[in-house]
């Protein structure tokens, strides 16, 4: 997501969700897990871009996993906003998930922790099929 800096900010993020959207539409029945580092932390009305977060959420039928973090560790950024960094995960797949880890074993060189999801697939809990189907590579010329 965009840095909070940027004079557009709500605007770039909308941009972006707007662009995630269209690919979700695109595989639709397929199961999604995205990841990475948001700029915002989920479940705050702090920022003006919840809402926009919220909606997306919803339309993409998504779930947030900060609530299974093995550990008690509530940061994954050193900087005033402390957790911006977040896994979403189709809610069809939530069942999933094993485990969500924040891990700070000291040979991290970025100024963000590694978060990381483990997930147990089956062809059952995923359309495999239709995933196969279509790509979201663009076409060579």
């Amino acid at each position: 997501m965009p840095c909070k800096s940027a004079s557009n900010y709500a605007d770039q993020f909308a941009e972006i969700l707007a662009c995630i959207l269209n690919y979700v539409t695109d595989f639709s029945g397929c199961g999604i897990i995205m990841g990475g580092d948001f700029n915002c932390e989920f479940r705050s009305s702090k920022h003006n871009t919840w809402p926009l977060l919220c909606e997306f959420m919803r339309e993409c039928d998504l779930s947030c996993t900060d609530h299974l973090t093995a550990d008690d560790r509530c940061y994954t950024y050193f900087q005033p906003t402390p957790h911006i960094d977040h896994f979403a995960i189709s809610k069809n797949l939530f069942r999933c998930v094993q485990v969500v880890s924040v891990d700070d074993n000291g040979s991290n060189l970025s100024d963000h922790l590694p978060v990381t999801l483990m997930c147990e697939l089956s062809l059952d809990s995923v359309n495999a099929d239709d995933a196969v189907s279509r790509s979201y590579l663009p076409e060579s010329n």
